[in-house]
Formats: C-alpha cells, structure tokens, sequence
C-alpha cells in the first residue's frame, strides 16, 4: 500500500457514450469515476443498446455532487438522488436524469464497468491474463479486494 494522489483533470481514461462522460482515475486496485450525465440522459437508452442487458447489472456505490437521478430497480422500489446525497444502487435498474441540471457523481464502485458490454470485457481478460477482471468491492471485507461480477454492464 503506498500513498496516491490522481486529478479528475488527468485521468486515466475517459469514456464517453450518447449524453454521458466518464472520468476514471485508477488508485492501486480502485478505478474511482466521476459521472457528468447530461439532461436527456437514460440508461435503458443510452447504455442498453451498448450492453445488450435489460438492466444495469452493476453495483454503484457514490456521492451526487449535482443535479437530480431517478433510479428505478426492476422490482419497481425507486429513489431519487440528488447533490449532497451518497448512494448505494444494487445491480438490476435503470436510471435517468431528471430537469435540465447536469447529474455529477463521484463512484467508488462499478464505474470501470460503465458502458462496457460483457463481450468486450471478457475480451480483455483473455487478453491481458485477468490483470483487470471485472470486479465488486468485496462487502465483507474492510479493504477494496475484488470479487468476479456474473454481468457487465453500466
């Protein structure tokens, strides 16, 4: 473990879809994104056709620095977040942006996985040895140690 430091201003990737813009910044074994969704924004349209799932299969864990989500899970519980809020969103929804306010959020979780289809990301495991397979944080354990997801997607 060493001390780190990494700007949003210089990140390690930038992955960008329809009305969407992620900023990853990688700290050791955590890939930390910041999240800019514009108005207009929504996942089963934006991000679905990129997945090919019915919903986000992946866990979020974050804080809203500004703007308004709606999240519905496919069991039909909703919630809305909004800036000064921190989230948790369990795999299985779909969200979107509510009024004309971009939605900004940092996620400590599951952003890596945004916009990736499980063809892709399976592609790169092969690939690389599994150096950077998909993962969750760990709920059990106090450090960011990495379990295998089942789906991709963000």
């Amino acid at each position: 473990m060493q001390l780190r430091r990494k700007r949003f201003d210089q990140p390690d990737e930038v992955r960008t879809v329809e009305k969407a813009r992620i900023e990853l910044v990688e700290l050791g074994e955590l890939a930390v994104g910041r999240a800019a969704f514009e108005p207009g924004w929504r996942w089963s349209e934006h991000v679905r056709p990129i997945v090919g799932t019915e919903s986000c299969q992946v866990h979020h864990i974050g804080y809203v620095i500004s703007g308004h989500l709606y999240v519905e899970m496919t069991d039909g519980a909703t919630i809305e977040l909004m800036g000064g809020d921190t989230f948790e969103i369990p795999p299985g929804h779909d969200a979107w942006v509510v009024g004309d306010e971009p939605w900004i959020s940092v996620d400590y979780a599951g952003r890596r996985l945004f916009a990736k289809s499980p063809r892709a990301e399976s592609d790169r495991v092969l690939l690389d040895g599994g150096l950077h397979r998909p993962f969750g944080l760990d709920r059990d354990s106090p450090t960011s140690r990495r379990q295998p997801l089942e789906a991709v997607d963000g």
